[in-house]
């Protein structure tokens, strides 16, 4: 990659996988950030045969029921949103979802930068090709992006579509019509700072490019396709936690989203500093759709 006065601006990958950033004059620097990918690898509950597996519920990240939830949901096939902000731990929750998903289903990820690692046996990776990466033809002709990859992938038979992250317009709106088409136990993240804030996001990437379709449009369209809304934060301390599990429920003809809590977190301060207390929300039961998806899987919700 070249870094020049005319391209003060260059991602690139290094040989290792990790993403370097350069940034020249005129906008500022010189300056270089490399950011190297999190390999580590957590299931959602502990292993009963490996102690010394890590896992979000031995590390505090989570609790033993919420862990239990997500391991059956995505047995299940809901299709999850994994919401957070940079760094909060979204992309390692993806990965200790997706590892919970039966051996023998086909899993295919889409990324915009190859980063997530997994031990499926029928793992299929798909990356984003920008620009300056093919030669021969004109430069939007070259580029290939999480929606063109997004159309490709669902001729390739998936049991599961994984797409890394929800960035822009144009991803967001074929990453839902492709759920919709019915490939479900499907999972993404987004960036956001709550559940409900991560609709609304969704919400705008979509309306930015897409104008013929009206918000109650949209959020219906939303609500039929994700199951699961799950928040994942970073704390002071450096720890990942899931800080609240929601499970959402197809939009009214007026577009108002039904968004149901199921797990949440309060902080508090003990005598150790900050703790963390996960609670349930005794009086959830799932929607039809969810109790469905469990019922195909052989599975039943025991309140």
């Amino acid at each position: 990659r070249e870094i020049n006065l005319d391209k003060p601006l260059v991602d690139a990958r290094m040989v290792d996988g990790s993403r370097a950033n350069a940034v020249f004059a005129p906008v500022g620097g010189p300056t270089l950030c490399i950011r190297k990918f999190n390999r580590v690898r957590l299931a959602l509950l502990p292993d009963e045969h490996d102690p010394n597996q890590p896992s979000w519920v031995s590390s505090g990240g989570m609790s033993a029921q919420m862990g239990a939830f997500l391991e059956a949901m995505a047995v299940a096939r809901a299709n999850i949103l994994i919401a957070g902000a940079t760094g909060s731990g979204k992309s390692t929750l993806l990965r200790s979802v997706v590892s919970a998903f039966p051996d023998d289903e086909r899993v295919i990820t889409i990324e915009d930068t190859a980063e997530l690692e997994l031990d499926n046996p029928h793992w299929v990776k798909l990356e984003c090709v920008h620009s300056r990466e093919l030669a021969g033809k004109t430069a939007q002709d070259r580029r290939l992006d999480v929606a063109d990859l997004v159309q490709n992938a669902l001729r390739m038979r998936p049991d599961r579509l994984i797409i890394g992250e929800i960035r822009h317009s144009k991803e967001a709106y074929y990453v839902l019509e492709a759920l919709n088409t019915g490939h479900d136990g499907s999972a993404t993240t987004i960036h956001a700072s709550s559940c409900v804030d991560a609709l609304g996001r969704l919400e705008l990437l979509i309306s930015r490019d897409f104008a013929q379709l009206s918000p109650v449009e949209i959020r219906r369209y939303i609500g039929r396709v994700f199951d699961l809304v799950v928040f994942v934060s970073r704390l002071r301390d450096g720890r990942r936690c899931v800080q609240e599990i929601a499970e959402l429920r197809e939009a009214d003809e007026s577009g108002r989203y039904e968004l149901c809590p199921v797990f949440k977190t309060e902080l508090v301060v003990g005598q150790m500093g900050m703790e963390v207390e996960f609670t349930s929300v005794a009086e959830y039961r799932p929607g039809l759709r969810l109790l469905r998806k469990l019922e195909l899987q052989g599975m039943r919700w025991i309140s």
